[in-house]
């Protein structure tokens, strides 16, 4: 006997092409996660049926909220088509529920213990989820999100990019969630300026003297300071530049 746990059905938020490529059918308005089977010792098949009643997947539903689809969840390289997610991000819902033990090895081999699905907008002032997204538990740290985006966070092109001295990775944070994009800026100009340039201008309005950038070191300094920082940053490990009006954290997110 096989056990399953299946969240309630949710409407699909995603648009054409990412349904596409996520092959996910066109005529799908509802969806709900299926958690893997519970494990009593039964053994899976090596198919495409065992992946998804080993790691999880989606059922997908028509408007007549009759199942018309599975898709199971595997890790994937980079570029290949599929359901896409944005980096880690740290979430602030400690008291979210329904946390499920990994049964992803790659997951486990980094630390990860739990993980649940949160649907779309759950929590939506602690966490950017328009479309829904994993959240993991570790063996030590906080919980950290992986939020479904429609367009892909990182590209192979963006591997290939090669810096001069006076450019650096960022992603730019702001006191709302919201999906953190690494974008180039440069040095030598003002915030507005490289938000202009980003084409990121919708996502923060402000003077260089209310930013603060946080590095590596983990404590914050001003866009002034920053532009004379000579400390490399890199696509993995982007510079922090937080839009608030308090201090932000002592402490990097992705660094």
């Amino acid at each position: 006997m096989l056990c399953l746990c299946i969240f309630s059905s949710f409407a699909v938020t995603l648009d054409s092409e990412t349904k596409a490529a996520a092959n996910i059918p066109q005529d799908a308005r509802f969806f709900a996660w299926c958690y893997p089977v519970v494990d009593v010792g039964t053994r899976l098949p090596s198919t495409g049926e065992g992946t998804f009643l080993q790691y999880g997947g989606y059922l997908y539903f028509d408007d007549s909220r009759e199942a018309i689809a599975t898709n199971g969840v595997a890790p994937a390289a980079l570029g290949t088509l599929g359901l896409m997610f944005v980096r880690v991000c740290h979430a602030g819902a400690q008291e979210f529920g329904g946390f499920q033990e990994i049964t992803l090895k790659a997951l486990s081999d980094k630390g990860a213990t739990h993980f649940a699905w949160m649907r779309p907008e759950e929590f939506a002032d602690e966490v950017a989820s328009a479309d829904g997204c994993f959240v993991y538990k570790f063996r030590s740290g906080g919980p950290k999100y992986f939020p479904v985006v429609a367009k892909p966070v990182f590209t192979p092109d963006m591997l290939q990019e090669e810096l001069d001295e006076t450019e650096a990775w960022v992603v730019i944070r702001t006191a709302l969630p919201t999906v953190e994009r690494p974008v180039i800026f440069s040095k030598d100009k003002s915030f507005m300026e490289n938000m202009e340039n980003s084409g990121d201008r919708n996502l923060a309005v402000s003077a260089d003297n209310t930013v603060s950038v946080v590095g590596d070191t983990g404590s914050p300094i001003s866009y002034a300071e920053w532009q004379q920082c000579h400390e490399p940053a890199t696509l993995a490990k982007p510079w922090i530049i937080h839009v608030v009006s308090r201090p932000p954290p002592a402490f990097p997110s992705y660094r």
